[in-house]
């Protein structure tokens, strides 16, 4: 246990029970949980106590009596669980409230994510354009680039620090990319110099050549697996609309965006969901558009119009942006959308524009950017807490 005591009461399961109070000398008020393996200190006794008795299960008791810092006492204390507030809540939980009359669900995706920018380690390489995914802080691939030349360089983050890996075949600039993890991951078009439809699959140690897409172009939104994705608008030599999926072996053309876009980005889990967001149209817009595997949804806008921003997300229901201009200079500003509207949340501590992101809505990177011209090195990290929100059905 984390303290020490005799005369204490206690409840529940040999995988699931409570202990409060007892005599530590003083007596304290102490309160400690266990799940079967270790003990964990939550909410307090509001009064300090011995040798009380008690009645009811680990999430559902009463004490009453006992003896306090002067004498016996008489008073009672009931323990519900989970409050709000509870350290004991395990991310993922669910229970119905019956005051409120709602069930509620407790997690990092719960809600909106409460979370400041924190410094991480710096590339190796400055640079900006390139493009960077993963899932999560500790699990990030940034790959390709512009600096003086187009760039093919591919380093790996694992919460600290980068590490260069092996070169992509064709260095490029604002190419579109899927992957879910930083061991599996597909990069397509871009431009070094000339728009290209060049596809190549990383496996966690090397890059290969793979099929083309059917429509050469940079800048595009994209989401998904590396071998389930989806490429949507870009650049050609005019903003597109154009819509592509990948199965795994190939490209085909699909239902196109309701409105081109280009130097956008991506969120989804597959080429049959996901979302679109901002970019260049040509005009920076704030347009979010929901991808079914047939067809293109228009939902709500985000709060800021940008072109050339960053973000992160796995899925269509939960994900970051941040960074991007409109117009220049570049901008702090980030949003986390829940599946259904974006919300502000705290900014960047150094705005960005043509940087790369990476992860999810909940543990995410944001490195490199133009400004400056040299490109950057800096990463910053986003990493959400636990929050407690309603949970709706339909």
């Amino acid at each position: 246990m984390n303290q020490s005591r005799s005369q204490a009461g206690g409840s529940g399961l040999y995988t699931d029970a409570i202990i409060f109070g007892g005599d530590a000398s003083p007596n304290t008020a102490n309160t400690e949980s266990w799940d079967g393996t270790s003990w964990t200190e939550v909410n307090n006794l509001s009064t300090a106590r011995r040798d009380g008795a008690n009645a009811g299960t680990s999430s559902t008791l009463a004490l009453y009596g006992g003896g306090d810092s002067t004498a016996a006492t008489g008073a009672t204390e009931e323990w519900s669980f989970p409050p709000s507030t509870a350290s004991i809540l395990q991310e993922g939980q669910l229970w119905f409230n019956s005051t409120s009359s709602a069930l509620k669900g407790y997690g990092t995706a719960a809600g909106i994510p409460a979370s400041t920018w924190a410094s991480g380690g710096d590339l190796n390489t400055a640079r900006y354009g390139g493009y960077g995914l993963g899932s999560g802080v500790s699990d990030n691939l940034n790959f390709g680039g512009y600096i003086t030349t187009y760039q093919a360089i591919t380093e790996s983050y694992n919460g600290t620090s980068w590490t260069e890996l092996n070169d992509m075949n064709t260095g490029r600039y604002n190419s579109g990319a899927a992957g879910t993890v930083s061991t599996a991951v597909l990069a397509f078009g871009g431009t070094d110099g000339t728009n290209r439809g060049y596809t190549e699959s990383w496996n966690g140690s090397s890059w290969t050549e793979v099929a083309d897409l059917n429509t050469a172009r940079r800048g595009q939104s994209s989401f998904g697996t590396y071998t389930s994705a989806i490429g949507a608008g870009g650049y050609t030599t005019t903003v597109v609309a154009v819509n592509e999926s990948w199965d795994g072996t190939s490209w085909t053309e699909v239902g196109d965006l309701n409105t081109i876009t280009t130097d956008g980005y991506g969120s989804g889990s597959s080429n049959t969901s996901g979302i679109v967001f901002a970019g260049n149209v040509p005009a920076h817009s704030g347009k979010t558009e929901s991808w079914d595997g047939s067809a293109w949804t228009e939902t709500n806008d985000m709060n800021t119009a940008r072109g050339f921003l960053a973000g992160a997300g796995l899925n269509n229901n939960f994900a970051l942006a941040f960074g991007g201009e409109n117009p220049p200079p570049a901008t702090a500003l980030t949003e986390s959308w829940n599946g259904s509207s974006w919300t502000e949340i705290n900014d960047l501590s150094t705005a960005r524009a043509n940087g790369s992101g990476g992860g999810t809505g909940i543990s995410a990177i944001a490195t490199a950017s133009q400004p400056p011209s040299t490109g950057s090195v800096t990463t910053e990290e986003f990493v959400a807490t636990a929050a407690v929100a309603t949970v709706t059905t339909s």
